[in-house]
């Protein structure tokens, strides 16, 4: 039988606190966790690694993998600008474990 991970979510308003629980779950002794990079279509920040905090990639090639059906979940953010962020089918299935 193929071994089963679990998917946890960390969910909420920016500046809330995600990356700070993140970083205290993976800081721990026996950490078994992987986590996984989302998508955006937004600009790089300051200090931000392209493939460590998000892939950062164009509205076209986000919107070619949500039309080949390779988004596990995205959201749209209007105000303004479009921001689009996500986790693609492809970087979540090769990982085994437990994924945030």
């Amino acid at each position: 039988m193929a071994k089963r991970g679990m998917l946890i979510v960390l969910s909420g308003p920016s500046g809330v606190g995600k990356g700070t629980v993140r970083k205290e779950i993976f800081s721990q002794p026996g950490n078994k966790f992987h986590y996984s990079v989302s998508m955006t279509t937004r600009e790089m920040r300051p200090g931000e690694v392209n493939g460590k905090d998000y892939y950062f990639v164009s509205k076209e090639e986000f919107e070619q993998e949500i039309a080949a059906g390779q988004m596990l979940v995205f959201i749209a953010i209007v105000g303004g600008v479009v921001l689009v962020s996500g986790i693609s089918w492809k970087i979540i299935v090769p990982l085994y474990g437990i994924v945030i």
